[in-house]
Formats: structure tokens, C-alpha cells, sequence
């Protein structure tokens, strides 16, 4: 499942570094405490060399926040119809019992985390387990046993003697035991940093992808979706044609008023699910109603027959005018991409019912996966 990297490799580097077993630190995971392990590890490596257990754990959670909150993925297999891992479910029970949210800041994450250690402090020690030492077994397969911490940590500061580790682990009391970067390994960690931040994305996207199969746009969500681009002002022009040449009243599906000129243009299936600005996805909706929707499902069966309707009046401008169809080709670039759209859906000859089955066929199904993996539905 890994991806081989070409790492720089400078002369004069030592030659006692172990490139290789480097390489393979991400291999073969179960859960996906390497990634994010490592990856808490390159992060604050910039600061200083020398961190905690719990310094890397809070970096971790805070790596994970939004892939969690905002888009509901899973890291790591479902167990009995319940999440096993320990960073889910520390962020879980963070949510549950803090002012923390979807929305909060890394940095007040950080804070809470802080101020609120014990709430979390068993799923801390569920990775202090075996996270710190497995990650370091493709210099050694010994650390793959679970013999205790006081002989893996000896173990690895004596085979950093032999082979040079990137780090090795300094006892302490529970989760305070000390990660310290080895001197010969940071040129080669500085040289590398962005290949080795694109490796460990890499491998995490593709073990996500495995843990959530079917759910799209797993590249877009690892990162609070604030920060995704938005391409809506096509389908804004478009909709704003379609209600000059047609002249007529066009309703909030939520609230049944007319829409104002200074509509939002809203994802009936949450972006933060399809990560994408499909314009079959996409309705004019009442700005205030749009935010409290937020990131939730409308209820199908209240909601779906005037969206659908919506959608079919739009189709019929398309299809009938001229200038509407040339706006609609500029949406091809960036909002409308599904093959299926294309040659179903924007067809001449399509009548009502057959227009709103072919897209019920579609958004059905992505809607149902998406209240599985955990989203609410919502009505006004």
C-alpha cells in the first residue's frame, strides 16, 4: 500500500543512516497511529528536539481534529459498530464534554487539551502502548513484541549504538517518557522535510481510503474545510439567469419564502461529505437557513421532491435558452464533472419524473453513505 520515495541522500550525510528501514516506517499499518505519529514528530521537530509522549498525542489529535469532526472519517477499522481507535474516540469525547466543536482553532485545541488531560488520559495510554516503539520496528522486528516499556526502551538505545534510530526514547512516568531526535538523523530530516510531510500524507490518505471505502475526496479531508476553494460563482451566474429568463418566483426549498437576490448557493449533500461543487448538488438557498443547515443532511423525505423540482426547472432553462446553455458550459470546468450528469442527466427529452429519478438514483446512495458515516439529518 506504500508509496517509494525518493529521498536526498547528500554525501555528506553519515553513512550510518538506514535509508531503507527509513522508508518502510509506514508499512503494513493496522491503525493509523504511524501517520499521524510521525507526523506530530515532523511538526515539532521544528521547534526543538527533545518532546513528550503527551506533546506528540496532543499534536496527533489536533492533526486528526477536523478529519473527524468536520467530515466524519473513520481511523481505523469499526469494531461491533463502534470505533476502536483511540484518537477518535479521545476526540469524541472531547466534543461530548467541552466547548470544543467542528470549528475550533488548532490552537484552542491545543489549549483545551491542556486544560483538560484527564478526560482523555486512558486513550493516551492505550497509544503510549505500542505507537512510540512499532514505529521505529523496520529497524528491528524485536519491537514489534510487546515485552514492556523498561526493555524496549533499553532495546532501543542499545541498538541505537549498532544502527542509528531516528529517535530514540528516554524513560519517565507514563506518558511524560521523552522522544529525542539523534543528532546524525537531522540533516537528513530537515533535507527531506516536505518528502517526508507528502510521504506520510500519502500513506495516510491511502489507509483512510481503505477505512472508509466509498467515501469521496479523501485528499480534501485532512484540512479544516474553511480552507478548501469553493467554485460556486458559475452556478451563482447560472441560477441568477435562469430566475431573469424564466420570471418567475423562486422558493427557499427549506422555508417555502421567495429568494432574495443575495441568495447563498448551498450543497444539498454537505460539501464536507462529497467535496465537491457538482452544480446537481448545488441550490439557492436563504443565506441564515444555509448556516444553520451547516454541516447536517436536509431530511430526505421532506426536502429531496422541491430540490429535485428546483433542479428540473433549471434543467429546462438550459435545455430551452440558449443563453443559459452557454452559461451552463462554463460549468464544466469546475462544477460539472460527473460523467453520468453529463450524459443522463443535462440530456434533451428528459421529462420531470424521469429527470428526478435519474438524479435520485445518484444523490440516493450518497446521501445514505453519508448519514451512515455519521452526519445528522437536519430540518428548519
Amino acid at each position: 500500500m506504500g508509496m517509494n520515495m525518493e529521498f536526498i541522500k547528500r554525501d555528506e550525510y553519515s553513512g550510518e543512516l538506514d535509508y531503507r528501514a527509513f522508508g518502510n516506517m509506514l508499512e503494513h499499518p493496522t491503525q493509523c497511529y504511524k501517520f499521524y505519529w510521525l507526523d506530530a514528530i515532523m511538526n515539532l521537530m521544528l521547534k526543538k528536539r527533545r518532546f513528550s509522549f503527551d506533546e506528540i498525542f496532543d499534536e496527533m489529535i489536533v492533526s486528526a481534529w477536523y478529519t473527524v469532526t468536520q467530515y466524519h472519517l473513520f481511523l481505523g477499522p469499526i469494531i461491533e459498530g463502534q470505533r476502536r481507535d483511540a484518537i477518535n474516540r479521545a476526540i469524541d469525547v472531547l466534543v461530548q464534554n467541552t466547548l470544543l466543536n467542528e470549528n475550533s482553532k488548532p490552537d484552542e485545541i491545543r489549549s483545551v487539551l491542556k486544560e483538560q488531560n484527564a478526560l482523555i488520559l486512558e486513550y493516551k495510554k492505550k497509544l503510549a502502548e505500542n505507537v512510540p516503539y512499532k514505529l521505529l520496528s523496520s529497524f528491528s522486528s524485536e519491537l514489534t513484541k510487546d515485552k514492556g516499556d523498561a526493555y524496549r526502551i533499553e532495546y532501543i538505545q542499545m541498538l541505537n549504538q549498532e544502527v542509528s534510530l531516528p529517535y530514540i526514547i528516554e524513560n519517565g512516568t507514563g506518558i511524560q517518557k521523552m522522544v529525542v531526535l539523534q543528532d546524525v538523523w537531522l540533516p537528513f530530516l530537515m533535507d527531506n522535510y516536505m518528502i517526508i510531510k507528502n510521504w506520510i500524507q500519502y500513506n495516510k490518505i491511502q489507509f483512510l481510503q481503505m477505512i472508509n471505502p466509498g467515501v469521496p475526496g479523501i485528499i480534501n479531508k485532512l484540512d479544516d474545510e474553511r480552507n478548501s476553494v469553493r467554485h460556486l460563482e458559475r452556478v451563482r451566474d447560472l441560477w441568477n439567469a435562469h430566475i431573469e429568463v424564466s420570471n418567475k418566483e423562486i422558493l427557499d426549498i427549506f422555508t417555502g419564502n421567495k429568494l432574495e437576490s443575495s441568495f447563498d448557493v448551498d450543497h444539498f449533500i454537505p460539501w464536507s461529505y462529497v467535496a465537491h461543487d457538482e452544480v446537481w448538488n448545488l441550490v439557492p438557498s436563504n443565506a441564515s437557513v444555509n448556516r444553520s443547515k451547516s454541516n447536517n443532511l436536509p431530511e430526505w423525505n421532506l426536502y429531496f421532491n422541491k430540490m429535485a423540482s428546483m433542479e428540473y426547472d433549471l434543467y429546462k432553462s438550459v435545455v430551452e435558452y440558449d443563453s443559459i446553455h452557454t452559461l451552463f458550459e462554463k460549468c464544466y470546468a469546475k462544477n460539472l464533472q460527473s460523467l453520468w450528469a453529463v450524459e443522463e442527466l443535462y440530456v434533451k427529452g428528459n421529462t420531470e419524473d424521469v429527470f428526478k429519478h435519474k438524479l435520485e438514483a445518484h444523490l440516493h446512495p450518497l446521501y445514505e453513505a453519508a448519514r451512515m458515516q455519521g452526519y445528522r439529518e437536519w430540518k428548519i
